[in-house]
C-alpha cells in the first residue's frame, strides 16, 4: 500500500512562489520574530540562488498537495574559497520537512534527500554537508538514503567558553591582532593548504586577494578577528587563528549568534609547545565576548579532533555524504514497511557491552583484512607483516593505538606536545597516523572497536561518582579481588572512557629502553604487577618489546584476559602479601601502573627491589598530591589521596630503590564526579623510573 502511494509522489524543483510561500512559511513557524526571519530568509534565497546554485525540491502528491521539501546548494562559507573547485567543492542540503503519517514521512524524506544529493553530485560536489538538528526524521532519512550520510568532521561547542586562561609559561603572548596581521594570515592560510597536500596549481591564482577581501568583508559585517601568537623572545608572529560570526549555507532566521573558527596555524618550528591550544582558548573567549552562544569548526585530522574535543567541542548533529567513493546503502527495513523513527532512534543509542576484546576474539578474517591493507606499510614498522602482531593491534584500545602510533594530543611535559597536530607532520608521523586509522577502520568493520565516546563507561559515568572506599577495600583482599573480577569484562571500556594516559608514558619508556637494551638476553625480563586485563604488556609488545613478560593480579578474571594480550606467563597473587613465586634478582623491569592506590607502598616496593636484577628498573605510578597548587583532591570521597615527589623519593629509598626520573601528568585519567552529574575530574599522577640503590641515576 505504502509503496503504491509513494509511486504517486513526485519530487520536482520548486517554483519561486513555492520557495517563498511554502518553504518560507516552514522557517517562519520556527521563530517568534517573524519580521526578522522573513527578511533573513528572503535575503538568503536572493543571494544564493545564482551565487550558490540554490535549488529547492518539493514532494508533490497527484492532487497537487505538497508534502515535503528540501534545499540544496553549493557551500560558499564560512571560509575563503581558495581551492579550485575540481579539487575541493562542497555542497549542502538543508530544511528537510515532510508531512503525513510516520511511514509516509520516512519514505518521502528519503526520496527528497536522494534527489537533492544527486543534484549536488551533478554540479560536481565531492561532499555534501548537513545538520539534522533535533529532527529524528531528518537523521533517519539522511542515514538511510541510497548514498548514506555519516558523521562529519564538523565540531560544535554548544555553550560559551569560559576557561580562557592562557598558561603563564606559554612561549608566546596571545593577542587580538588588527589589519597589520592580515598579510600573515593570508600566508598562514596558504601554508595550511600546501602542507596538507594541495599542489600550488590547485590553488586559485588570485589566492591572496580572495583571502584579503574575505577578511575585509568579514571584519565589516561578521565581527572578524585575528588571534595572533607573538614569540616572547623574538617578538615575531608565530601563529594565527581566524574567527568570526558564522555565515553558513542555510537560512539564519534567528538572532542567535554562532561563531566559527578557521585557519588555525602555528609555524612548524614552534609546534608541539601548546601554542595552538593557547590561541584556541583566546579565540573562544573572544567569540563568547561578542555574544556567540556556540562555536563551530571543521577539523582536518584525528589529532585535531582530539584537541578540539578536549576544549569542549563535540560532533553534535552534523553529517557528511562522500560522493567521491562508491558506498553501500545503510541497512534499512523494506520500503513497504519502514520502521517507526522512535525504534530506529533506540537502536542507534544502544551501547555495546560485549566481552572485553582480546587476541582470541580477533577473527582470522580481520587479520587477513588488516594484512592486505598494510601490505605497503612494512617499511614503517617491520612487524606489520606478522599475524600475531596484527592481532594485538586489532585488540588494542584507542589509547594504546594512539600511544604506539605517536598520536599523542596531550600538552604535559612528559609527552610529545601535540597541540598543533592539525598542522604539518613529518612523513613518518603521517605514515604512523595512516596505519593507526587503517587499524581502527578494520576494528570497526569486524566489531572490535571500543568507541571512546560511546561505551560502557561513558554510558554509566553519571552513576559511578560515589565510587568506593579504596582504603577499606585494600584491607579485604577477597572483596578487592571480587570487585575487579566484576570489572574485568568491561575494563577496556573503562580505560577508554576514562581517557587513560598510562599507555602513553609506558610506550615512551619502552621505546627509550629499547634504544639502549636488547630484549633477548634475559629469559625473564619483565614483571607486570597488577596487570589487570593485560593492557601494559600489550602496549609494550606493540611498542616493540620482544622479551619475556610475566603478569600478576589479585583478580583471577583479570589474569584470564591478560593471558590473551601478549604475556608469556601469568599468575594470581596479592602483591600486598608478597610475590614469593618470583625469584630474587630475576627481572630487568618491574611495571606497576595505576595500582599503587590499592597497594601497601612499603611492602610492595621492597618486593620490587628484591625481584629486580642489579641495575634493574621499576616503572611505577603514584597518584600526585597537587593540593599545594590549589588543586583539590578528586578522589577524596574514595578515601584516596596523592603523594608528593619528596614522599615518593623517601619511600623508594626506604625500600632500597633510587629515584632516577619522574614525570608529572595532571590528567593521567579521569574519574566520575561525586556530584553524579556525568562530569569527569582529572586525576594527576607521578610516573617514576627507579633503579636498585646500587645503580646510579
Amino acid at each position: 500500500m505504502i509503496t503504491r502511494i509513494m509511486d504517486m509522489i513526485k519530487i520536482r524543483k520548486a517554483t519561486p512562489l513555492e520557495v517563498f510561500e511554502y518553504i518560507g512559511m516552514i522557517f517562519l513557524s520556527k521563530t517568534e520574530d517573524k519580521t526578522f526571519a522573513a527578511a533573513q530568509y528572503q535575503d538568503f534565497v536572493g543571494s544564493t540562488t545564482e551565487k550558490c546554485d540554490l535549488r529547492v525540491f518539493v514532494a508533490e502528491e497527484e492532487t497537487g498537495n505538497l508534502v515535503g521539501c528540501i534545499g540544496a546548494q553549493v557551500w560558499k562559507g564560512p571560509i575563503p574559497a581558495v581551492v579550485k573547485e575540481n579539487l575541493f567543492k562542497l555542497g549542502c542540503v538543508w530544511g528537510l520537512h515532510c508531512t503525513g503519517s510516520d511511514s509516509m514521512q520516512s519514505m518521502t524524506a528519503i526520496k527528497l534527500v536522494e534527489a537533492s544529493t544527486q543534484y549536488l553530485k551533478d554540479l560536481g560536489c565531492m561532499k555534501v554537508l548537513t545538520s539534522y538538528g533535533d529532527s529524528k526524521l531528518a537523521k533517519y532519512a539522511l542515514t538511510h538514503a541510497s548514498t548514506p550520510y555519516a558523521p562529519a568532521n564538523l565540531l560544535t561547542m554548544p555553550h560559551p567558553f569560559v576557561d580562557s586562561i592562557v598558561r603563564e609559561d606559554s612561549p608566546a603572548e596571545i593577542v587580538l591582532a588588527g589589519q597589520d596581521e592580515d598579510k600573515t594570515v593570508v600566508q598562514h592560510w596558504h601554508n595550511m593548504w600546501t602542507e596538507v597536500g594541495v599542489p600550488e596549481e590547485g590553488l586559485d591564482p588570485n589566492f591572496n586577494n580572495i583571502t584579503k577581501n574575505f577578511i575585509s568583508e568579514a571584519r565589516d559585517t561578521k565581527q572578524y578577528q585575528t588571534i595572533a601568537a607573538i614569540d616572547k623572545m623574538t617578538k615575531k608572529t608565530i601563529g594565527t587563528v581566524s574567527c568570526q560570526i558564522w555565515e553558513g549555507p542555510a537560512p539564519q532566521v534567528t538572532r542567535e549568534k554562532v561563531g566559527t573558527i578557521w585557519a588555525v596555524y602555528v609555524d612548524p618550528s614552534h609546534r608541539r609547545r601548546g601554542i595552538g591550544t593557547d590561541m584556541m582558548k583566546r579565540t573562544l573567549k573572544y567569540l563568547a565576548d561578542i555574544g556567540c552562544k556556540s562555536s563551530t569548526l571543521l577539523y582536518a585530522s584525528e589529532g585535531g579532533r582530539r584537541i578540539y574535543e578536549r576544549l569542549g567541542f563535540e560532533h553534535a548533529d552534523n553529517l557528511v555524504c562522500d560522493l567521491t567513493t562508491t558506498t553501500t546503502a545503510a541497512p534499512e527495513t523494506p520500503a513497504s514497511t519502514p520502521a517507526p523513527l522512535e525504534e530506529q532512534e533506540e537502536e542507534e543509542e544502544e551501547v555495546e557491552t560485549n566481552e572485553t576484546v582480546d587476541v582470541d576474539s580477533v577473527p582470522e578474517e580481520a587479520v587477513d583484512a588488516l594484512l592486505r591493507r598494510l601490505s605497503g606499510c612494512t617499511h614503517v614498522l617491520k612487524n606489520l607483516g606478522d599475524r600475531k602482531f596484527c592481532a594485538l593491534l586489532l585488540s588494542a584500545t584507542t589509547e594504546i593505538l594512539d600511544a604506539v602510533f605517536n598520536q599523542d594530543d596531550d600538552d604535559d611535559s612528559c609527552f610529545t606536545d601535540d597541540d598543533d597536530k592539525t598542522d604539518t607532520k613529518t612523513k613518518h608521523d603521517e605514515s604512523l597516523a595512516e596505519i593507526r586509522d587503517i587499524v581502527v577502520d578494520v576494528q570497526k568493520e569486524f566489531s572490535l572497536h571500543v568507541n571512546p565516546k560511546e561505551n560502557w563507561f561513558t554510558q554509566h559515568k553519571s552513576k559511578m561518582g560515589r565510587g568506593f572506599d579504596m582504603e577499606k577495600l585494600k584491607q579485604d583482599p577477597q572483596k578487592l579481588a571480587a570487585k575487579f573480577n566484576k570489572l574485568a569484562p568491561t575494563y577496556d571500556h573503562w580505560t577508554t572512557g576514562n581517557k587513560s594516559r598510562v599507555q602513553h608514558w609506558l610506550c615512551k619508556k619502552t621505546q627509550e629502553y629499547l634504544q639502549k637494551h636488547s630484549t633477548t638476553e634475559s629469559e625473564e625480563a619483565v614483571l607486570d604487577v597488577a596487570c589487570g586485563i593485560g593492557l601494559p604488556g600489550q602496549t609494550m609488545r606493540l611498542a616493540g618489546y620482544s622479551g619475556h613478560i610475566s603478569g600478576t593480579d589479585i583478580s583471577e578474571e583479570m589474569v584470564k584476559r591478560a593471558r590473551k594480550r601478549g604475556y608469556d606467563h601469568t599468575f594470581v597473587a596479592d602483591a600486598n602479601t608478597g610475590l614469593q613465586q618470583v625469584p630474587t634478582e630475576s627481572k630487568d623491569i618491574v611495571v606497576c601502573l595505576g595500582a599503587m592506590e590499592l597497594l601497601n607502598h612499603g611492602a610492595v616496593l621492597r618486593e620490587f627491589a628484591r625481584i629486580l636484577k642489579p641495575g634493574g628498573l621499576a616503572w611505577v605510578s603514584f597518584q600526585a598530591d597537587d593540593t599545594a597548587q590549589g588543586i583539590p583532591c578528586p578522589t577524596a570521597h574514595q578515601n584516596v589521596f596523592g603523594v608528593t615527589l619528596d614522599q615518593i623519593r623517601e619511600r623508594l629509598h626506604g625500600a632500597g630503590l633510587k629515584l632516577a626520573s619522574s614525570d608529572h601528568v595532571h590528567n593521567a585519567f579521569a574519574t566520575p564526579s561525586p556530584q553524579l552529574n556525568g562530569e569527569l575530574l582529572p586525576v594527576a599522577y607521578w610516573f617514576v623510573q627507579a633503579t636498585t640503590a646500587t645503580q646510579g641515576a
